[in-house]
């Protein structure tokens, strides 16, 4: 589905009014709020997991910080209350979950394929024109520059799927 450029500020509040629909409570604000809540230091060991029927569960990095915030369990407790602004939280569970290692690094020697796909000039005053109505220039900005990749990855896939299969070998492949 293709949305207009001039829809998708009015798409996005519908889609912000539904989420918060979803959550009468607020509860979702509890990933917002938690390194407010708790301290910079806490949030780099502990996150967290869940909150379901007024339990709140924490993935903690270690078990010596765990067994520390174990015994701050109140404090943890009234602090994410009060940045919530309501007492949703009645309970405080810990659940070790040592943080997963950070991803590899990509290599900047080797950008997809299709980054390098040229565009003509008029797609570019195309697409401008279609963004034209954006007030905000940053988000104008962004919104381009996706837009901009979206069409050359969308026209190196069909330049891919135009282009002449492979010669056979003239083997088969069944039995192979």
């Amino acid at each position: 589905m293709t949305v207009p450029a001039r829809d998708l500020p009015a798409l996005l509040r519908e889609l912000l009014r539904r989420a918060e629909a979803s959550y009468p409570d607020r509860s979702h604000r509890l990933w917002e709020v938690w390194e407010e809540a708790v301290g910079a230091d806490v949030a780099q060991r502990a996150y967290p997991l869940e909150l379901r029927r007024g339990r709140l569960t924490l993935a903690v990095a270690t078990a010596p910080w765990m067994q520390q915030l174990s015994l701050l369990r109140e404090q943890l407790r009234e602090a994410v209350n009060r940045a919530l602004g309501t007492e949703l939280v009645r309970d405080v569970r810990f659940r070790l979950c040592p943080p997963e290692p950070p991803p590899p690094p990509r290599s900047a020697a080797t950008p997809p394929a299709w980054l390098g796909e040229p565009l003509d000039p008029e797609v570019h005053a195309e697409i401008d024109a279609e963004l034209a109505p954006i007030g905000d220039p940053a988000l104008r900005a962004s919104l381009r520059q996706v837009r901009v990749r979206a069409e050359q990855a969308r026209r190196y896939r069909q330049r891919r799927e135009a282009a002449e299969p492979p010669p056979s070998t003239g083997r088969s492949r069944r039995g192979a």
